[in-house]
């Protein structure tokens, strides 16, 4: 035979099909071609003749071979037990083997083939079935599928669905497109529902043969000569859909060559697939060729982003020397303690949450900041990288006080740029100021305004000042309504840009300048 034509009497006796049970793998995507696909001849199984119709099984592959054995030329079945130790292909015992059998496919407990020229048989070729499982070596009894699965015509290739409700073969009778079609018949009972052609999407003018399932039934894989492709023969896939069958592709190289590609058993799901072909590097005829797939590229870890911790250092306000004050961290929504220690808290995941953080030491006015909620972003700008982990600091000052004054509480109030407006989120913490001053109305409150150093040395001046007195109005405010008085004025102070607790060089340094600190002050 010449390659790229089509013979029946050649492929009377071939028929491919994937196997029920352990033939094929998961489903995947079509393969690409880029992908790098090893493929290699099945040395232990090929021969100078026709070596077809493999059907891969975890036991062995089964294929059918023309080779002589005993000065004959008949169409045998064999099973190779291992594609990869060398053994010698064994002759499977099936009845009738002297009229040539074809490739076996196996559901739970038996195997489905077709046989050629039985004298029980319907007509050419028939499909048979016989009680076996995969591995074995002895197919005994076999009977033909009656009508109206088999009928006068050329009958064979068939192919089981996984579930085991529907067959798929290859026929030459009546009704269908031309040459051999695919047809497909459902199981009722134990019996067989009258075939219909599975219609023109799949079916040509041309010859479409040895049909196998996917391991999930939801592709089906054929060859056909009635299609522009490679070569003669090419192999295809067609997806299932709810009507039926999406319009068939055709498989790239390696699956495909110039010349006949048929058989192929395992598909691109399979990490191995086998192949009948008369392709390049064949001995004789057809041979078979196995197809690994390629590793998968190594996974590349992504590179996960560090935990992030919320770093709190207690520092001198003057000197930025860090003390060791107690520092405490709450959630500002619930005033839920989270974490506190001397000198130094640590807070993890801090992104989108907002605390609020006091610190006391001996000699020093107490101090209460408030930290707003960061997005990532921010979080992304103010981190730093320390090892396996990103950190952001935030330092509290404290202000030393002399010996005179006696210091019962303190805290700091941060503003906008160039404002002395009370920010929304201050005036909860002024509110538990003024509450304080309600239990001690004989202390003496001094209010201290302070800048950042942007513009005059003057104008910040008036700034803290005013940022002073605006808190001193909100103060005396709530305590009115709240009907009490403070037996001493509240003193305010303003420094404008000449005591910063943070460089001025940053924006971050900036902001927490830009402060009144206010401290009680118990008198004798």
């Amino acid at each position: 035979m010449s390659k790229g034509t089509y013979m029946p009497s050649r492929f009377i006796l071939l028929g491919c099909a994937l196997l029920v049970i352990g033939c094929g793998g998961p489903r995947a995507a079509l393969l690409s071609t880029d992908q790098t696909w090893r493929v290699q001849p099945v040395l232990a199984a090929n021969s100078a003749y026709d070596d077809v119709a493999p059907t891969l099984t975890p036991q062995g592959l089964y294929f059918t071979s023309d080779r002589p054995m005993g000065g004959d030329e008949l169409h045998r079945l064999y099973l190779l037990p291992s594609l990869d130790n060398g053994e010698t292909p064994r002759v499977v015992n099936v009845e009738g083997q002297d009229v040539r059998v074809g490739a076996v496919q196996f559901t739970d407990r038996q195997v489905y083939f077709g046989q050629c020229y039985r004298d029980d048989g319907m007509g050419d070729c028939d499909i048979c079935v016989a009680d076996a499982r995969p591995g074995s070596e002895s197919f005994v009894p076999v009977h033909v599928l009656p009508l109206p699965v088999n009928d006068k015509e050329w009958d064979h290739h068939p192919a089981i669905s996984p579930d085991g409700a529907t067959m798929l073969f290859s026929s030459e009778r009546l009704g269908g497109h031309g040459g051999a079609d695919l047809w497909l018949t459902t199981r009722k009972g134990e019996a067989w529902s009258t075939p219909v052609n599975i219609g023109a999407v799949i079916n040509t003018s041309g010859n479409e043969i040895s049909p196998s399932f996917s391991a999930d039934g939801a592709r089906l894989y054929f060859a056909s000569d009635g299609r522009r492709g490679f070569g003669g023969f090419d192999l295809y896939v067609a997806e299932r859909t709810r009507d039926g069958w999406a319009a068939p592709k055709l498989l790239p190289e390696p699956f495909n060559s110039e010349d006949d590609d048929i058989f192929l058993c395992g598909g691109v799901e399979a990490d191995i697939s086998v192949l009948a072909s008369n392709r390049e590097g064949s001995r004789g005829g057809y041979d078979l060729f196995r197809i690994d797939r390629p590793p998968a590229p190594p996974v590349v870890p992504r590179e996960q982003t560090p935990p992030t911790v919320l770093e709190i250092i207690a520092r001198n306000a003057f000197t930025n020397e860090r003390i060791p004050a107690h520092v405490t961290v709450a959630d500002a929504s619930s005033d839920r303690t989270l974490a506190e220690g001397d000198g130094t808290v640590e807070l993890a995941d801090p992104e989108g949450r907002a605390f609020s953080v006091t610190a006391r030491h001996s000699g020093f006015m107490n101090a209460v900041i408030d930290i707003p909620a960061m997005d990532a972003a921010t979080v992304e700008r103010l981190a730093r990288r320390e090892g396996n982990r990103r950190v952001i600091t935030r330092d509290i000052p404290l202000t030393p006080v002399t010996e005179k004054e006696r210091v019962i509480y303190a805290f700091l109030v941060e503003f906008d740029f160039d404002l002395f407006d009370i920010r929304p989120e201050e005036q909860r913490r002024l509110d538990s100021v003024a509450l304080l001053l309600k239990a001690f109305p004989n202390s003496t409150v001094v209010l201290s305004g302070h800048t950042d150093s942007v513009g005059t040395v003057e104008y910040n001046i008036k700034l803290g000042y005013n940022r002073a007195t605006e808190v001193s109005r909100y103060v005396a405010t709530w305590l009115r309504g709240k009907e009490v008085a403070l037996r001493n004025p509240m003193e305010i102070r303003t420094y404008g840009e000449t005591q910063p607790v943070a460089p001025n060089s940053t924006e971050e340094g900036r902001q927490r300048n830009r402060r009144v600190e206010i401290a009680i002050i118990r008198n004798e």
